[in-house]
């Protein structure tokens, strides 16, 4: 090896435990959401958001997960130009007098922690 056994058994022990924070961030961040929505416990979301992502990629095997990561890098890629194509068209085409920014309190949003 270039840098030696050492050096890739530490690179492979940080990527191990990268993607598995990247993973739980993932899991989180989707059984929080799915937790708002349907007014479910936060833990029994994020084990049924675990186990069907599992039973996804078990039965539907890597091909299904790169259709799947396929299909959301193209609306990764449309998203901007869809938001700036509806912003264009509002400011055009607006009915609906536009409220100032003084309006807006965003003190009540920060820091909020509650679920």
């Amino acid at each position: 090896m270039r840098y030696g056994n050492s050096v890739g058994i530490v690179s492979s022990l940080m990527y191990f435990v990268l993607s598995q924070t990247i993973g739980a961030a993932g899991i989180f961040s989707a059984a929080a959401a799915t937790s708002t929505i349907f007014e479910v416990s936060l833990e029994a979301s994020s084990i049924l958001i675990g186990i069907a992502g599992t039973m996804y990629t078990a039965l539907g095997g890597l091909r299904s997960v790169v259709w799947a990561d396929s299909v959301q890098a193209l609306i990764m890629a449309a998203s901007p130009v869809v938001i700036l194509a509806k912003i264009l068209y509002d400011s055009r085409h607006s009915t609906v007098p536009l409220r100032s920014l003084a309006d807006l309190n965003v003190t009540s949003y920060i820091f909020r922690t509650d679920m």
